[in-house]
């Protein structure tokens, strides 16, 4: 019970030697940068000799100028000891995020294309449903329905469609969702703000979709449309 009880007991990791407890950390992640933290053994380099070590460094200077000076630092020490790879943190994670970032772009790239398709398709449905009730409008606007009432009409049948289509995408995303959690860095997979924003945005298409019918059968005449057949 706890990191105060740990301090000064003996444990061993499989049939390695036993070690003696001398501090607390918290779980970090250390191997893959889209893992769970985890925890980790922390063993002094010369206990645990390894031929490798990564040394990692901070300042203030240009990341060329703290290379050049650990490179002269290293080579005090033993001009024999080779420095082989010297990177910055951002290049370094730039290198382990790059795969995850272009998955996540291709997943814009199709989300983006559903959407423009899913904004035609309604944008087509919204105009023959215009087309149909042409009559209907005519007969509306002439017993004193004003324009905006007969945009509000067809947006609402729009929006009825997104809100349809919204449900099923979540629906769908929750159900993928172990999936998007392994493409998806810094973001959970079941984010509420990230769902929000979706539906956002395809309320917000189906609006700009559905408003340039509704605005042409709002400008119907009357007199025209109670001819319409």
């Amino acid at each position: 019970g706890g990191a105060t009880n740990a301090l000064g007991k003996r444990i061993r990791v499989g049939t390695g030697d036993w070690r003696t407890v001398i501090g607390v950390a918290a779980d970090v992640k250390y191997a893959q940068i889209d893992e769970a933290p985890r925890p980790y053994v922390y063993v002094p380099f010369l206990q645990l000799y390894r031929s490798s070590m990564t040394l990692h460094t901070r300042g203030a200077a240009p990341v060329d100028v703290l290379v050049d000076q650990a490179r002269a630092r290293v080579a005090a020490l033993d001009p024999e000891l080779p420095l082989i790879h010297a990177t910055s943190l951002a290049q370094q994670t730039h290198g382990a995020t790059i795969i995850l970032e272009f998955m996540s772009f291709m997943l814009f790239v199709f989300g983006a294309g559903g959407m423009a398709l899913a904004g035609m398709g309604i944008y087509g449905l919204v105009s023959y449903s215009v087309k149909q009730s042409t009559h209907e409008i005519g007969i509306r606007m002439a017993l004193g329905a004003d324009r905006l009432s007969v945009v509000r009409g067809f947006l609402g049948r729009g929006l009825k469609l997104g809100a349809a289509g919204a449900a099923v995408g979540m629906i769908a995303a929750l159900g993928i969702s172990r999936f998007l959690a392994s493409v998806l860095f810094g973001v959970s997979a079941t984010d509420a703000v990230s769902f929000a924003r979706a539906v956002a945005i395809v309320l917000g298409g189906v609006i700009v979709a559905t408003i340039f019918p509704a605005w042409r059968a709002a400008r119907t005449n009357p007199l025209s449309a109670l001819r319409h057949h």
